[in-house]
């Protein structure tokens, strides 16, 4: 009987795990594409690209990927007629951002660690310059290094709990968090769900070093024609 018991609740651990490492999946929709005011053309390889600009794209590839970049695939992009551009649309100081020359899409996909679909986005400029990309400059190159998503989880419910938010039926997302160059999961613990308003109390967790690096309130309204 005690054997029995025992195998029970070893059983109801692994389901109780793979349950969790499911949940925790990246699976982006398609990233779409920026609208360049018709000054743009798009890409069906990046063996289209200028030589020079194709060495510098891959060498920052391997560079800020490493291992990952074996699972990298290549999406979409345009190449933008700058000169054009900007003819149609001179107050650049309202921008915000400076225009690429190339803008790149690339899909990244590894089950092993949830990844079942990430878009990676790279501008760069005319000289091959990376303008911006939502993946860390550094230290994640090596998939052997993230957290265990398992623990990731921990750390969220541990946390949650101890603010006392409410835990059933809390949702997980995945961003690339810019201002801190991170990789990071959220979790969003309901507050107030209506078929108009969702307001969730949620956890940012870094997943290199599973440390939570912001706690903040999101609201979602909903509107309906």
């Amino acid at each position: 009987m005690k054997t029995l018991l025992t195998l029970f609740i070893f059983i109801t651990l692994l389901i109780h795990s793979a349950h969790s490492q499911e949940k925790m999946v990246i699976n982006q929709r398609y990233s779409g594409n920026v609208s360049y005011s018709g000054a743009s053309y798009f890409l069906d390889s990046i063996n289209q690209l200028p030589t020079k600009i194709q060495i510098n794209l891959n060498g920052y590839l391997t560079k800020v990927l490493g291992d990952f970049k074996n699972n990298l695939t290549y999406s979409h992009g345009q190449v933008v007629d700058l000169k054009q551009y900007f003819s149609k649309d001179s107050l650049i100081f309202n921008r915000g951002w400076v225009a690429p020359k190339y803008d790149l899409h690339f899909l990244l996909s590894d089950s092993t660690i949830g990844i079942i679909k990430y878009y990676i986005q790279i501008r760069m400029d005319k000289y091959g310059q990376i303008l911006s990309c939502n993946w860390p400059k550094e230290r994640h190159n090596n998939k052997n290094i993230l957290v265990l998503r398992s623990e990731i989880r921990k750390k969220a419910l541990r946390r949650a709990e101890n603010l006392i938010y409410n835990t059933a039926n809390f949702e997980i997302d995945f961003k690339y968090n810019k201002k801190e160059d991170k990789l990071c999961w959220i979790f969003k613990f309901p507050i107030k769900i209506t078929s108009h308003l969702k307001k969730y109390n949620a956890l940012e967790i870094d997943w290199l070093a599973n440390k939570i690096i912001d706690e903040y309130g999101i609201s979602q309204t909903t509107y309906y024609d």
